[in-house]
């Protein structure tokens, strides 16, 4: 989604370009505290920074994922959230090896805010690809595939729950099945 695009969650049509400075700023120091052992001075948290948000960041290294960690509920205030995901991404996501000190120049920093979460109705509801991310979950388990995801895999709204589906470790299809909910949310995401 480009800064143009219309959420009907206030929160994310209330971050302008300096939230997202601020929020990109927060990421990284956040990082280089971690693998470069720098301080900084506590982050500014003022305004829309203080409210409750679902987040995730996403680290990329050379254009590959090297890691993903976010908090789909809005359990933190933005700030913490960003600032707790960055550390996660660089050294909890099980999928990779933590980040270095040596890798930081590589990265780059993808902050993704999510609005709360509606049940998705495949007969009623309108999933649009860019502006929606999805959850899937039984009693057992539960994925959860970001917006952006979808644009990168170019996928259709029918692979987008698939995906999310076998990322949850079911099966393809799943979000068909009466023991399984599927849930969708807007997603602003944006890098530097």
């Amino acid at each position: 989604m480009d800064s143009l695009s219309t959420y009907t969650d206030p929160v994310l049509s209330g971050i302008g370009e300096n939230d997202r400075e601020v929020i990109l700023r927060i990421a990284n120091e956040a990082l280089r505290g971690l693998l470069l052992k720098e301080e900084f001075p506590p982050p500014k948290h003022e305004g829309i920074l203080n409210v409750k948000a679902g987040v995730f960041v996403t680290l990329k290294s050379r254009g590959q994922l090297r890691g993903c960690v976010g908090y789909p509920e809005p359990v933190f205030p933005l700030w913490e959230g960003v600032r707790k995901s960055a550390i996660s991404s660089a050294v909890m996501d099980p999928r990779f090896n933590n980040v270095q000190k040596e890798e930081i120049t590589r990265l780059t920093i993808e902050v993704t805010i999510l609005s709360p979460k509606w049940e998705y109705v495949h007969e009623r509801d309108h999933l649009e690809i860019g502006k929606h991310g999805l959850i899937v979950e039984n009693d057992l388990t539960s994925g959860l595939l970001l917006p952006q995801v979808a644009v990168e895999e170019v996928f259709t709204v029918e692979e987008f729950l698939d995906a999310t589906c076998l990322k949850a470790g079911l099966e393809e299809g799943c979000w068909r099945d009466d023991n399984v909910r599927t849930f969708y949310f807007e997603g602003l995401f944006f890098q530097g």
